[in-house]
């Protein structure tokens, strides 16, 4: 076990089936909630995809996140800034919650294109 672990928040955490769960089963719901303010999240999610973890939630992210996360790398593609609708929707896509710049513009350019309607 190397050091980031022991301080990552799910560390000791005995429930594993959290961790292991399909990713549409409200477990990993709670798993993510978990890695949400992690103080290492970033480097358990690095390790996950650099060590190509097969399964489980790693750094907030399910295998098919991490997957699709892995291909926009190689296409090189760059997360948008937050506080943009394409950003809400780069959160959407990687089944995060979008944080609230980035709903407030969704919301915004949802209203305004009623509004033009």
């Amino acid at each position: 076990m190397t050091g980031w672990q022991t301080d990552a928040a799910c560390f000791g955490d005995t429930d594993l089936d959290a961790w292991f769960a399909p990713a549409d089963d409200v477990r990993t719901v709670y798993a993510k909630s978990v890695c949400e303010p992690c103080k290492v999240r970033e480097t358990c999610l690095e390790a996950a995809i650099t060590n190509r973890e097969p399964d489980g939630v790693w750094g907030g992210l399910t295998t098919r996140e991490r997957v699709l996360l892995m291909r926009r790398q190689r296409r090189g593609t760059v997360r948008p800034a937050c506080g943009k609708v394409s950003a809400y929707k780069w959160h959407v896509s990687l089944g995060e919650n979008p944080c609230g710049a980035c709903t407030a513009a969704y919301l915004l350019a949802r209203g305004a294109r009623r509004r033009a309607s």
